[in-house]
């Protein structure tokens, strides 16, 4: 004589295997897919400050191209293979050494470069950055030049806007 319990046990067992089979595995799969390919692969990254004004604001959405460098084993910071390194003029995502918290920043200088600060004015080996005015037609008011002082950067074959804030002191390190 059956006992209502194990009745039912039978009938909850194959609700539970289809459930895995139709529904869980599937999505667990995607899941895992997804991770991987956004942990080597591509990813996308929100902003989390306003230095990159006015190329890029605080709290846009970027898409960053993890295979421009390396290939690394999904889930680690095992290099399977190096390709190139980062040069000047990129936009590079990384992670502060000091709090590691993520960066967005623009690279002026690479290894064997000198950079300087004199008077202000940015010294990449000893010879200053040249800055350009930007086209008045790019802004939606005069008034936005005005108020933020804008230029266009040029590090080799990148251009890039960079802003003048004139109230504020560049910031001093002592090496």
């Amino acid at each position: 004589m059956k006992t209502r319990k194990t009745a039912k046990r039978p009938a909850f067992d194959r609700a539970l295997r289809w459930f895995w089979r139709e529904w869980a595995r599937p999505m667990l799969t995607i899941l895992l897919v997804t991770c991987a390919l956004r942990s080597s692969l591509a990813d996308w990254n929100e902003v989390p400050t306003g230095s990159m004004k006015p190329t890029i604001q605080e709290g846009e959405r970027i898409l960053v191209n993890k295979l421009a460098y390396d290939l690394k084993v999904p889930f680690t910071t095992w290099r399977v293979t190096e390709w190139a390194g980062p040069q000047r003029g990129e936009v590079v995502v990384l992670y502060s050494p000091a709090d590691g918290k993520r960066l967005v920043k623009r690279i002026v200088g690479v290894p064997g470069d000198s950079l300087e600060l004199r008077h202000n004015r940015l010294l990449l080996n000893g010879t200053p950055v040249q800055y350009a005015a930007p086209d008045p037609g790019m802004f939606a008011r005069e008034s936005d030049l005005v108020h933020h002082p804008i230029a266009v950067e040029q590090l080799e074959q990148h251009a890039h806007w960079v802003r003048f804030i004139p109230e504020r002191q560049a910031l001093r390190c002592r090496v």
